[in-house]
């Protein structure tokens, strides 16, 4: 009986102990103050026509107004960097210097619309995006909506522990192969100032048959929930062709 009693305390003890260190993870940022990230893009396409894109990006993000537990953020692209390597053509952009060459001219009239021009965001406290207005300059074909959604990440409905994991997925009806993303999410570590995520998933096309995987962290703030550093691979197979996207994010401090 009686160490049936000290069983008894113990489990309790460990119950309530992990019920008093659940972690409830929320966005919360501070409206009217702007943010600058580094956004940087390496694609690699592996197939009969191969080449490798990478851009670098000066971002300003502005919590702007909440409503109704809904977040309205401006995300300014302030500056932009593309370099383009199809083996025998390469171009070069740069949004701060501009470019004498022809090739790189006709890559700065399509990166060229992005800078000073703001995409408006609606996300609500679980990091869940409602709606993604962008400027009527912009080309749905060359700018998918998703790549001014890495701020933040989706967040549980429910307090966890360190070591829970959540799923979540989300259709994207804008891009031309991706019809789904599903992914799992982990909170792997907490420290004074900030937490970390990691996350894995799959990716599916429009018929939502698998095409590939999704793999990588987020580091977020512990009193924003925004995105303080990140960084996503994605690998999809389709069609005879490899392609591997990686997305850095990093907040300046």
């Amino acid at each position: 009986m009686k160490n049936f009693l000290l069983i008894l305390i113990s489990l309790t003890s460990y119950f309530v102990s992990n019920a008093q260190d659940a972690i409830s993870l929320k966005l919360n940022p501070v409206i009217g103050v702007p943010l600058n990230y580094n956004l940087a893009i390496k694609t690699d396409i592996d197939g009969p026509a191969p080449a490798i894109i990478n851009l670098n990006m000066k971002l300003e993000i502005t919590p702007t107004k909440k409503e109704d537990h809904i977040f309205t953020i401006n995300n300014l692209t302030k500056s932009i960097q593309a370099d383009v390597d199809a083996g025998l053509i390469t171009m070069f952009y740069d949004s701060e210097e501009g470019t004498e060459d022809e090739l790189s001219r006709t890559l700065g009239d399509q990166f060229s619309k992005i800078i000073n021009k703001n995409v408006t965001l609606q996300v609500n406290e679980l990091g869940q995006f409602i709606n993604i207005t962008m400027p009527d300059e912009f080309n749905e074909e060359e700018f998918d909506q998703s790549s001014f959604s890495n701020i933040t990440t989706v967040l549980p409905d429910h307090p966890i522990n360190i070591g829970s994991s959540w799923n979540s997925s989300y259709e994207m009806d804008d891009n031309p192969i991706i019809g789904k993303v599903t992914s799992t999410s982990t909170l792997q570590e907490a420290n004074d100032n900030s937490y970390t995520i990691d996350l894995i998933g799959t990716v599916a096309n429009k018929e939502l048959d698998e095409i590939g995987d999704v793999n990588g962290f987020y580091v977020i703030d512990k009193e924003t929930g925004l995105n303080k550093n990140s960084k996503i691979t994605t690998t999809i197979k389709t069609k005879g062709i490899v392609l591997t996207s990686e997305i850095t994010m990093a907040l300046e401090e």
